[in-house]
């Protein structure tokens, strides 16, 4: 799925109920920040090329930023920058998870 839809669904969710700014950031974030492992894409275009080629993006892409592990980080985050912390936390997770269902049913897995 598209970064950019998976910021529009982590928004959504900050929207839904009463948040400050910081708390609807961390919760919108959560909904796009599993796919910051997919940046090795950058380095595997830049290095195509050469002898030295790597392979992050097909290695790392839905391994790193998408599992239990770091959908507990990105609530701890949260909690730990909120006022409302449980409700910005929960927010988060429930962010981080509409992310791996969007990947599952929009991304063929």
């Amino acid at each position: 799925m598209n970064p950019i839809t998976h910021l529009l669904v982590g928004w959504s969710v900050a929207s839904a109920v009463p948040l400050n700014r910081r708390e609807r950031a961390c919760v919108t974030l959560s909904g796009v920040a599993p796919d910051l492992d997919g940046l090795g894409i950058v380095v595997d275009t830049a290095t195509r090329n050469l002898p030295s080629a790597t392979a992050w993006w097909g290695t790392y892409h839905h391994v790193l930023g998408h599992n239990v592990l770091f959908g507990l980080l990105l609530c701890a985050a949260t909690h730990a920058l909120g006022e409302r912390r449980l409700r910005a936390a929960m927010l988060a997770l429930v962010s981080f998870h509409l992310h791996l269902l969007g990947d599952i049913i929009g991304a063929r897995g």
